[in-house]
This record gives structure tokens, C-alpha cells and sequence, in this order.
């Protein structure tokens, strides 16, 4: 997996989760580092439709997704090994078919429209297949020591199942995110972000910052307690949907997806067979991940 284990989480840390997006098609120029390979035929990229509502990109696809759906099918692989050993390794059922609540898309990043600000103001609902609090508790339960190296030899044999994914995976997730800081950094967005400053001085925020990328600032989340809850009150609400307006009005939102969407192409052109590459290497994963989840997950628990 591309986070830490669930044998490792189990000493403190959690995880997050997401899904993919299907794709239009268009072509592009693939570029090389080596100059033999410069003047290569192009190569057909898969790109979807531009959705700003849902901050669609380009890179979306490449993006390795499930970490948590990889933690819990690691963990399935790892229960009968301690359970062999003579210790009990209970995993939780999850629902790995989840989908991304309104404030995520599909790759984790955090959406913010005016019908999003109407109904839950700047509070977050979660990506898809996010760990419940069963999952939670057995997670950040610690591992008596006298179990600890037998979690840690069944992690092994787990591996060898179900390996874990190349570093060159995560190679998608920088490039998108060299993009999104070239994109809030050029002068078409920052020029946005000065009108869209402008828009929201009258709400009278203390630390209004001078971009909407830093959105909701220290004092509102203190002020209005959003990270206490998934209801917002009437004065989020308020707020948040006056700032979506400012970013529309301003041209921030359109200025900053289509700085950001021309870079990520860029990168998918400049990159695209390596990223091809990393692409066949996640959907292989992915099926093996389905199908340890399929032969070894416990049945899901009983409704009513």
C-alpha cells in the first residue's frame, strides 16, 4: 500500500480513502528526459471532461487511490496468520463501495461550490470508502509486545500475496501537486484572488487571507467550531456562501481550475509514459486488492 501498514498504524497513525474517475480521450505529445526518445510518435492520453464543480484534472486518473481499502485487505491477509499463532486479529467489515460525499471528489481533494456552501458551509463530509469507527478502534489499538513480531512476520507473508505498490506510483501525486502550486502562483490567478479579496473585506473576517486557497482561516474555524461536527451554523453558512460568490464573480474559480488544468496537461504530455506505466501497474493492484477483499472479508453486518 502507499501508506503505512495496518501492523504499523496499529503503533498510532489512521488513513483516508478515494476512487477514480472514467475518462474521454485526446492526444498528446509524449515527451522525454532523453533526447533519443524526443521525437517519438505521440502517444493517445486518456483525459476526462473538463467539471469544475467537481475539480475534475487531468492527472486524476494516475492519482493511486484506497489507501484504507488497501489497509483492510492487508489486514484480512494478516488475520489468519495470527490467528495461526494464536492471537486474535478481529478486522472490522467495511464498505469498500462508498461514494465520495459532496465536500471530496474522487481523488480526496476538497470541493467547495456555492450548493456546497448552502448546505454544509466549509465543514467536511469525507472521501469515499473513509474508515469507520470500528475500523479506527482496531487500528490505533496497540499490539501487545509479545504479539508484535508475529504481526510483523504475518505482515511479510501478507506482502508477498498482496505486494505493495512501486514509489513511482506516488509519481502522479507530485506532479498534480507541482501544478496546483504553479497554478495559485501565476499571474492570471493571483490577479483573481486580489478581486475576490476585494468581494469578501465587508464580511469583516480578522485574518482574511489574500487568496480563497487558504480558506476557512484560523479564527473561523475557531469561531464557527468546523472541524467539531458536520453541522454548520446559520453564520458559517452565511459566510461560506458569500466567499463562494466572491470566487465566482471574482473569476478566481475558473481562472485558478483552468491555470491548473493547462499544467496538469502539460505534465501528462511531458511524462506520459511513465504515467502510462504507473496506470497499468495501480489497475493490477487494484484487482488483487478486490479480490483479497472478495475471498477473505467477513460478512457485512446485519441492518435494523
Amino acid at each position: 500500500m502507499l501508506a503505512s501498514s495496518v501492523v504499523q498504524r496499529r503503533r498510532g497513525t489512521a488513513g483516508l480513502g478515494m476512487a477514480t474517475l472514467g475518462l474521454g480521450m485526446l492526444a498528446l505529445t509524449a515527451c522525454s528526459s532523453s533526447g533519443d526518445r524526443a521525437d517519438r510518435p505521440t502517444t493517445h492520453i486518456e483525459l476526462p471532461a473538463k467539471n469544475v464543480d467537481r475539480w475534475v484534472m487531468p492527472l486524476d486518473e494516475y492519482i493511486p487511490v484506497d489507501d484504507h481499502v488497501d489497509d483492510y485487505a492487508e489486514a484480512l491477509l494478516v488475520q489468519p496468520c495470527m490467528e495461526a499463532k494464536g492471537y486474535s486479529w478481529d478486522v472490522p467489515w467495511q464498505d469498500v463501495n462508498q461514494e465520495a460525499a459532496v465536500t471530496r471528489n474522487a481523488v480526496d481533494r476538497r470541493i467547495f461550490t456555492a450548493e456546497v456552501a448552502r448546505v454544509h458551509g466549509y465543514r467536511d463530509l469525507g472521501g469515499n470508502n473513509s474508515p469507520d469507527d470500528a475500523w479506527r478502534a482496531f487500528a490505533l489499538s496497540d499490539i501487545p509486545d509479545e504479539e508484535f513480531d508475529a504481526s510483523r512476520m504475518c505482515l511479510e507473508a501478507a506482502r508477498k500475496v498482496m505486494p505493495l505498490q512501486s514509489g513511482s506510483a506516488q509519481l502522479a501525486t507530485s506532479y498534480a501537486q507541482s501544478a496546483y502550486e504553479a497554478a495559485q502562483e501565476s499571474k492570471a490567478v493571483r490577479a483573481k484572488a486580489k478581486l475576490w479579496r476585494k468581494c469578501m473585506e465587508p464580511a469583516g473576517i480578522s485574518d482574511l487571507p489574500d487568496t480563497p486557497a487558504k480558506m476557512p482561516t484560523d479564527s473561523m474555524m475557531s469561531e464557527f467550531g468546523i472541524n467539531a461536527g458536520p453541522t454548520p451554523t446559520a453564520d458559517e453558512i452565511e459566510l461560506a456562501v458569500r466567499d463562494a460568490g466572491c470566487r465566482n464573480e471574482s473569476g478566481w474559480t475558473k481562472a485558478a481550475y483552468n491555470a491548473e488544468w493547462k499544467l496538469q496537461v502539460a505534465e501528462l504530455a511531458k511524462n506520459a509514459d511513465e504515467l502510462q506505466a504507473i496506470r497499468g501497474e495501480t489497475v493490477r493492484h487494484r484487482a488483487l486488492v478486490s479480490k483479497v477483499i472478495a475471498e477473505h472479508a467477513p460478512k457485512a453486518p446485519s441492518v435494523g
